[in-house]
């Protein structure tokens, strides 16, 4: 899949801009795929404490499991940042 992340992001700046000051982010049902990579990027940009930010990410197998594992060394997320859930 593809899309202009970048055109949407700029698009919905003040929602994006709004996220300084949130403490944690659920992922619900997301398979974090390379295609909202920059939506994720966007959002650490912009949280002001993200070292301290905790995630709550669901996942429904193995595969899942890699995924956040991936998604948490691209962005350096401790794995003492997140929580996961299986669905």
């Amino acid at each position: 899949m593809t899309k202009n992340s970048r055109e949407i992001i700029c698009a919905h700046k003040d929602f994006f801009s709004g996220l300084v000051q949130i403490q944690t982010i659920v992922v619900i049902g997301h398979s974090l795929s390379e295609v909202d990579m920059d939506y994720y990027a966007e959002i650490l940009r912009q949280v002001w404490a993200a070292g301290k930010l905790r995630w709550i990410i669901s996942c429904h197998d193995e595969s899942g499991l890699k995924s956040i594992e991936a998604f948490a060394r691209r962005f350096g997320i401790a794995s003492s940042q997140i929580t996961v859930f299986f669905l």
